[in-house]
């Protein structure tokens, strides 16, 4: 019998980006202890030197060690598609969360391939991101994150800028950060998935054992 901290499959979270930004999958999967073991998956296009230059970061590096996987001139949905149809088939993924930015691209590329993965859209406002944050910041402290020193999202969190609304909500801000941050709003958005919306919401708060 599963305890009532693992997962039936992975809940996920894309941040598909533009033309020529980073695009970063992140697979959550829940063991018997409350803690989260996390599988990033990023993507970027163009020439990854000429990125490294604009950005400070090792991406020729990290494509070599697959840390971040180059994906042609622009970013290809099919490219991500047939990725998230793979982990699906190794291991499920019980729900995906996405920002609506040309998940229309994605959706029609799964429906060719018959992934039926079930996406439920997730806000990039306060009122969505707030939960989100707040749950990365908490798995942080209790050191119940496991992600294998990726540094994709390690570098990510270490650009990210939060701002507050007036009524105290917070989010990840594009603008305002340092670098590019993709890999944690997505791992945010899987999370929230994970712990908010499930059919039995985990109290992570609850003690280890």
């Amino acid at each position: 019998m599963r305890s009532s901290c693992e997962s039936a499959g992975g809940s996920a979270g894309l941040d598909f980006g533009a033309t020529r930004d980073l695009s970063a999958l992140v697979i959550v999967y829940q063991d018997g202890a409350c803690v989260f073991h996390v599988k990033p998956f990023c993507w970027l296009p163009g020439d990854l030197r000429e990125h490294s230059e604009q950005d400070h970061a090792p991406y020729v590096e990290w494509a070599k060690l697959g840390f971040i996987a180059p994906i042609g001139e622009s970013t290809d949905p099919a490219v991500i598609a047939h990725k998230i149809a793979a982990i699906n088939g190794q291991n499920h993924i019980a729900s995906l969360a996405f920002d609506r930015w040309r998940i229309n691209d994605l959706k029609r590329e799964l429906d060719a391939i018959g992934c039926h993965v079930l996406l439920e859209p997730h806000g990039q406002g306060f009122k969505d991101m707030s939960p989100a944050v707040d749950i990365v910041e908490r798995l942080v402290v209790q050191k119940k994150l496991r992600h294998g020193a990726h540094p994709v999202p390690q570098w990510c969190a270490a650009n990210a800028v939060v701002t507050r609304d007036p009524a105290g909500g917070r989010k990840f801000d594009k603008a305002k950060s340092s670098g590019r941050i993709d890999a944690l709003v997505a791992l945010a958005m899987a999370l929230s998935l994970a712990l908010l919306r499930a059919a039995e919401p985990i109290d992570i708060e609850a003690p280890i054992g």
